[in-house]
């Protein structure tokens, strides 16, 4: 398989440090960082309606919303770390770093690192495993169409 696209997070944190767009914590999220107790997770949510997508990141006294993830630091000259990485927002472990890449054209058959995981570069419009057609992409099986990566392209860059 060839592995074009499988290169690492150079963890220069400028995902978290230029919100692009609306991020979002979807309803597993929120129940997550319930169970775990993690109010100071909760603070900087806003959600409108239960059940439903919240926004993120808001500072929790004003109520302004932030265009930084509040939960980045920075452990080195220019190294940076998630400080909320094992609960992180799904739209998080969903990134898909252009910069690690060089290039914004994905091929059939190669891989690409969406998060910290690796997925399998597909022209499919769905999971051939279960056909998951969740935004197209399935962390179960590893699969992700071209047509979602292209979109996500467009959207964040």
């Amino acid at each position: 398989m060839e592995r074009v696209h499988s290169r690492l997070c150079k963890r220069c944190g400028r995902c978290c440090q230029e919100v692009h767009g609306s991020l979002e914590a979807t309803p597993e999220d929120i129940a997550r960082w319930r169970s775990q107790h993690r109010k100071d997770i909760l603070s900087r949510v806003c959600v409108l309606l239960p059940g439903y997508v919240a926004d993120l990141w808001f500072d929790p006294i004003s109520g302004e919303e932030l265009d930084y993830c509040p939960f980045l630091r920075k452990v080195g000259r220019k190294i940076y770390e998630c400080t909320i990485y094992e609960t992180r927002p799904e739209q998080c472990r969903d990134w898909l770093c252009v910069l690690c890449y060089g290039s914004t054209s994905f091929k059939e058959g190669e891989t690409v690192m969406v998060g910290t995981k690796e997925y399998k570069v597909s022209n499919l419009e769905s999971c051939p495993e279960c056909n998951n057609r969740k935004r197209c992409i399935c962390r179960k099986h590893e699969f992700v169409s071209i047509q979602w990566l292209e979109n996500y392209v467009k959207e964040y860059y």
